[in-house]
């Protein structure tokens, strides 16, 4: 099984259900268990899930870990992904997909926040659909088999304990652990964005100083193009003006004045 603290990011369980011989294949990503051991919450990914529809075909195959889905906002350069419960037997996960509403989770589903692109430190999860329809997620790429495709979105990019990982991955970060053996990712704040790190910082604090960073560009920079093009109509009069000389300015005036004089007894005139 695989343990971590209770933090912003967390554990999600990849349940695999193989019978070769009726070639069956279904896969399942579940939210892990919480538990007390030894007075620390943990969440814990259970070596099966029998019971509540779910036989004992079911397995553990691996563990990812991934930014809580509660984060708000969506931190830059995450994506908001649900994984669709079938609704019946055999429960496996039906669809994987974007979700584009942070406010709206669909029932029986699980969701997470992690990196579409990739990312130093993490590794790819390749999203299959099985002949029945399901998803199949795997760390490992799947040679081509009939009636097997891969997910749209696939692969998708995620954090892993390498003392669990069971795929063919070199890109695995040292992380330090803590007493209980506990993996402790950390990120540091690059462009804007949390990325892992061994000399970084807890997500939390990550989250914060790119916050921090946003605010101080905010500050300085235009937000929009529309203030950009303000901005830049604002400069050019400035420096315009500021290569004229005094008489010419007091001249342009003058003769402004003037001629507004002469429209208005112009005006006048023919009104008269």
């Amino acid at each position: 099984m695989s343990d971590i603290n209770i933090d912003q990011i967390i554990p999600y369980c990849i349940y695999h259900y193989n019978d070769i011989n009726t070639n069956t294949y279904y896969g399942y990503i579940g939210e892990p268990s919480i538990v007390n051991q030894n007075g620390n919450i943990l969440y814990k990914c259970l070596d099966n899930i029998n019971g509540n529809g779910y036989d004992d075909r079911w397995a553990l195959y691996g563990t990812f870990f991934v930014v809580s889905p509660m984060a708000r906002p969506i931190p830059r350069g995450l994506k908001l992904i649900n994984a669709n419960k079938a609704g019946k037997y055999p429960y496996d996960t039906e669809s994987i997909k974007y979700s584009y509403d942070a406010f709206n989770v669909e029932p029986n589903s699980v969701s997470f926040l992690t990196w579409t692109k990739p990312v130093e430190g993490t590794v790819p999860l390749y999203l299959y659909i099985t002949p029945s329809g399901g998803s199949y997620p795997s760390f490992n790429k799947i040679p081509k088999k009939e009636g097997w495709s891969e997910n749209i979105m696939s692969p998708i990019y995620v954090l892993v304990d390498p003392k669990n990982y069971v795929g063919s991955s070199t890109n695995l970060f040292k992380f330090k652990r803590d007493k209980n053996d506990v993996i402790q990712f950390k990120f540091k704040p690059i462009q804007g964005r949390c990325i892992p790190n061994t000399t970084g910082v807890s997500i939390n604090q990550c989250f914060l100083l790119t916050d921090e960073i946003d605010e101080l560009s905010s500050e300085v920079q235009p937000t929009n193009l529309i203030q950009m093009i303000q901005t830049k109509k604002e400069q050019n009069i400035t420096t315009f003006f500021k290569h004229l000389s005094p008489v010419i300015i007091f001249i342009t005036i003058l003769f402004f004045i003037l001629s507004l004089i002469t429209c208005i007894v112009i005006l006048y005139g023919l009104k008269f």
